[in-house]
């Protein structure tokens, strides 16, 4: 019964405060060595699109690859070296033989939206979200049973943004890990979907699987 109450009061607390949930998937975080996951991502800047899903794996202090298996660019691969400060990759079929090695700051090797791939783990994606937030004019929180839906709206400056107005972001009330992301142009329209699946945390991955 006590600990029924203290779920409850704990839930209650949440409910109240975007900023305590941010905390929770924070020491999350903090906890995570190495990750591996499944997303499905879509992009748009003007008429540049970007679509596809990849298995994306991620190493304290900041290693990170990439394989696209399905959309634009299959097949390519990309690579972050947090000792070099340089992103590798390949293109997929007959451009596999044709690797780049850049700064992250680049534009090549960017999204559409001009996000670094050094900018894509969960500790990025979580830095970005509470800027949002202590820079927006609403924000509210839904309760969706398994996960917690936080609506940032009215977001002041949102050239320092990538243009987005707002965002929605889901997290599993369980593995106090996000799920999916949504953000939103000025006019309403989606500007950048992120939905990570198949999330498996410290599974033991070695700088040597970084390697494309």
């Amino acid at each position: 019964m006590i600990a029924l109450v203290g779920s409850i009061i704990v839930s209650f607390i949440l409910f109240l405060n975007p900023e305590a949930i941010f905390e929770q998937v924070e020491n999350k975080i903090k906890e995570i060595n190495d990750y591996t996951c499944l997303v499905d991502t879509y992009e748009r800047a003007g008429k540049d699109e970007m679509k596809n899903i990849h298995r994306y794996y991620y190493k304290k202090p900041g290693w990170i690859k990439v394989s696209i298996l399905e959309g634009d660019n299959k097949g390519s691969q990309a690579l972050y070296n947090p000792n070099e400060r340089k992103v590798k990759g390949h293109g997929g079929g007959a451009l596999k033989f044709i690797k780049v090695s850049l700064p992250p700051e680049n534009k090549r090797v960017q999204s559409p939206r001009g996000f670094m791939m050094n900018e894509s783990d969960f500790s990025s994606n979580l830095n970005f979200l509470k800027r949002a937030y202590r820079n927006s004019q609403n924000t509210s929180v839904e309760d969706l049973k398994d996960r917690w839906k936080i609506k940032i709206e009215g977001i002041k400056n949102p050239e320092e943004f990538k243009g987005f107005k707002s965002i929605e972001v889901l997290i599993n009330k369980s593995s106090n890990l996000i799920e999916e992301i949504i953000y939103y142009d000025p006019d309403g329209s989606v500007g950048k979907r992120t939905i990570l699946k198949d999330i498996q945390i410290n599974v033991g991955l070695k700088e040597s699987d970084f390697e494309i």
